[in-house]
């Protein structure tokens, strides 16, 4: 096949896709078929970028929002309880949307619902009033959590991110007890 009539050819089926006259999933196994494997190498468009940009944006509010509620608001335990599980459960939910959907910025959403879990489960250790080495245990454990979701999900920085943090945890537990 010359080569003009395959650019003819992927053009098409770009236009198919953009246009949803295929499924998504057809349109790219004709692609990778006419392309021998190797795929186009676009960049994201312009509202593409503007959207994982968005949703980055609303992952690190929703960081600062539960910070702010849990330490400088003098709210009743129930609602910061309440507005903590209400992100740790919409982080989660994105999180799992955007691995669905192979998006670039899963892996932020992860970052961020691992810390507001774990700050939940601090702020509920905190009104107990426990003592410091089951703090130092509990960042121990989702270190550890995190570190093995980081092997199963291939992220890198969660892996990184759960070596140090159960290293410090350990390091503080040996030093202080």
């Amino acid at each position: 096949m010359t080569k003009e009539r395959k650019e003819i050819i992927l053009q098409e089926i770009q236009y198919w896709k953009a246009n949803r006259l295929l499924p998504e999933s057809y349109c790219d196994y004709l692609l990778a078929l006419y392309t021998q494997g190797e795929g186009l190498n676009q960049p994201l468009s312009g509202s593409s970028q503007w959207m994982i940009v968005t949703r980055v944006m609303i992952a690190f509010l929703m960081l600062l929002i539960s910070f702010l509620v849990i330490y400088f608001t003098e709210t009743a335990f129930i609602m910061q309880t309440g507005i903590l599980s209400i992100f740790v459960l919409g982080t989660g939910l994105t999180a799992v949307y955007l691995y669905n959907k192979k998006s670039i910025d899963f892996s932020v959403y992860v970052i961020i619902g691992l810390l507001l879990l774990l700050l939940w489960n601090v702020h509920i250790i905190s009104i107990w009033q426990a003592p410091n080495w089951l703090f130092a245990s509990i960042v121990m454990v989702h270190c550890l959590l995190w570190y093995w979701g980081g092997r199963k999900l291939d992220v890198i920085f969660i892996k990184i991110i759960g070596t140090l943090g159960s290293a410090s945890a350990f390091i503080y537990m040996f030093f202080n007890f």
